[in-house]
């Protein structure tokens, strides 16, 4: 039997800044991290009540007008499993 290693957890701060694509489930972020631009797929309802908006139809359109937007992140792979609001720096 082949065991599958799972991705380590890692608590980061990154700053969203762009959005690929984003539905009512998930959404598919351009993500910086250590100044480089990484994909990573969210929870949509986390991402729109980090950021303080309706998920809605125009979930794109109101997540393009918040970012780029720094926040702390939980991840573990390309998923970005927890957000919070960054600290002010």
């Amino acid at each position: 039997m082949v065991q599958v290693q799972s991705a380590p957890v890692q608590n980061v701060t990154i700053e969203i800044v762009g959005i690929i694509k984003s539905g009512r489930m998930e959404s598919e972020l351009e993500v910086l991290i250590n100044n480089q631009v990484n994909t990573f797929i969210m929870a949509s309802p986390l991402l729109a009540e980090v950021l303080g908006v309706r998920l809605a139809d125009d979930l794109e359109d109101r997540l393009l007008e918040k970012i780029p937007f720094l926040v702390q992140a939980e991840i573990q792979g390309n998923k970005i499993t927890d957000l919070k609001a960054a600290e002010e720096m």
